[in-house]
């Protein structure tokens, strides 16, 4: 077990007393692979997943090097940043393929290998946001992420179902955010968490500002905006 002077996990090595040298090699290969993951998803198709893993990618690119890790086999997230069909697959068989975006992060697009291609890109970037859609939340994924963020839709159906999504995953610390909130939503936030039976971490409230930034492909970054404003409070409070 190597233990450093910076605050965090402790990182396990094998150290062979007869070359004691690997040691060194051991160590930078565990920090090679210790990225920072956050996983953002949902129960419900159409919650805003995507449109909240791109803005956090973005967000989270001002401090490191951030890839915007999309599996959706449909390639929804490269539709919602504009980018062409086209758009460079994982093969892992090649090196990590990755796309640079004018919010400052590379994004993965429907990697073959989810699993696989997510252990790459953690090597390769500090920081890993990943967009899983509702039909593909798979346990397995939920393991290298350092936080799970779960959006809500703001109706009863989707708080029921949400409520379910968390009592099969296990799901009690992990981040709540409802989206479309407010004026021209669908519920108050009593009602919402009395039918969920837990306390939102966030609420993002509609905005037309956003909606038309969606359009267009492009990134929200106007501090104008109340859903940036609470988008922001969300970033400054992530323990990173």
């Amino acid at each position: 077990m190597v233990v450093g002077t910076e605050p965090g996990p402790s990182i396990d090595v094998v150290f062979d007393p007869s070359q004691p040298g690997l040691v060194v090699a051991a160590v930078k290969d565990a920090l090679a692979t210790r990225g920072l993951t956050l996983l953002v998803t949902s129960a419900c198709g159409g919650a805003g997943v995507t449109t909240l893993a791109i803005h956090l990618a973005a967000a989270l690119s001002t401090r490191e090097r951030a890839c915007y890790v999309d599996l959706d086999p449909y390639l929804g997230g490269a539709a919602r940043l504009g980018m062409p069909p086209d758009v460079r697959i994982f093969d892992p068989a090649a090196e990590l393929l990755t796309v640079p975006h004018a919010g400052g992060f590379r994004g993965l697009f429907a990697p073959i290998e989810p699993e696989s291609a997510l252990a790459a890109a953690m090597k390769a970037f500090a920081t890993c946001v990943v967009d899983m859609p509702a039909h593909r939340t798979d346990e397995v994924m939920f393991a290298p992420a350092a936080m799970v963020v779960v959006v809500v839709p703001p109706t009863l159906p989707g708080v029921a179902r949400t409520r379910d999504f968390l009592a099969r995953h296990d799901g009690d610390d992990w981040l709540l955010v409802a989206n479309r909130t407010g004026p021209g939503g669908e519920a108050t936030r009593s009602t919402l968490e009395r039918e969920l039976g837990r306390r939102f971490d966030l609420m993002l409230p509609c905005s037309a500002l956003l909606r038309d930034r969606e359009d267009g492909g492009a990134l929200l970054t106007t501090s104008f905006s109340r859903w940036k404003r609470a988008f922001d409070r969300l970033v400054a409070g992530l323990p990173l």
